[in-house]
């Protein structure tokens, strides 16, 4: 039924007013360090020019922000200069430590790549991709001891391109710079690591990073995990490359296949 006509008439004189104003355009808040100047310390200058700022209204959560970048810088070191590593800074590869101090266990540069993925999580924000993309060739294409511990290069390469990158994977990303790298890497640790018997990857609990832990050793989740997600970087990065194929995997990192099941018969 219709409504009855003043309220038609209201609706049709509402309708022919003016459009309001558009709201101002939103800036983004001013963001100060100053108040975290006791938390940065010595590294405030550096963190003011490379890293995102952030601020929330938990300040506890805002203090830990600004004290774990302090700690990145921290950590930040160089590689020796006479380990000349392709496409590193000439002064030597920037790369991230696990410790301040020189430990015994330590590699060149007092690096330990236990901890290198989560180093990777965080040096992707960083605006200098110099960082990253160093720590990346160091391992990869240097003198760092990649197989000390388990390690996830693909997977934190392949996300460091879909952050920083237009187009993932594409020719001059990182990730396409080291595709063959981090398919050679995939098929050493397959080599040295793949039990052909129980058909799952094997590996000591203190090498995956977890101590002496009640597991022990065996196929644990851990590395199997960390080599599945391997698998799909590798295959995502080939795809993006314009491969039809990924060389680690030939039969399953297509751009129409899932990545490998590691528990499967399938595994190179």
């Amino acid at each position: 039924p219709l409504k009855p006509s003043w309220s038609l008439g209201v609706y049709l004189s509402r309708s022919s007013a003016p459009p309001p104003p558009p709201s101002p355009r939103l800036r983004p808040p001013q963001i100060e360090t100053a108040p975290f100047a006791f938390v940065l310390n010595e590294s405030r200058a550096w963190v003011e020019q490379h890293v995102p700022y952030f601020h929330s209204s938990d300040e506890d959560l805002n203090t830990a922000y600004w004290y774990r970048w302090r700690v990145f810088h921290l950590h930040l070191a160089r590689a020796p200069k006479s380990q000349r590593t392709p496409g590193c800074d000439p002064k030597g590869c920037h790369v991230i430590t696990e410790f301040l101090k020189k430990v015994p266990w330590s590699g060149p540069a007092n690096t330990i790549v236990c901890p290198a993925g989560h180093h990777f999580a965080e040096a992707r924000w960083v605006k200098d991709g110099r960082y990253a993309g160093d720590y990346a060739r160091f391992w990869l294409r240097g003198a760092g001891w990649r197989k000390q511990y388990t390690f996830w290069p693909a997977h934190s390469v392949w996300r460091h391109s879909l952050l920083v990158d237009a187009r993932p994977g594409a020719a001059g990303s990182l990730a396409h710079e080291l595709l063959p790298a981090l398919e050679a890497n995939y098929r050493d640790w397959v080599r040295t690591h793949y039990h052909t018997g129980a058909r799952c990857m094997f590996q000591s609990c203190h090498a995956d990073g977890q101590e002496n832990s009640a597991t022990l050793d065996g196929c644990r989740p851990t590395i199997n995990a960390v080599m599945f997600a391997e698998a799909t970087a590798i295959a995502a990065a080939a795809a993006a490359a314009g491969a039809v194929r990924s060389t680690a995997c030939p039969r399953c990192c297509t751009r129409a296949s899932p990545p490998p099941n590691l528990a499967s018969k399938n595994v190179d």
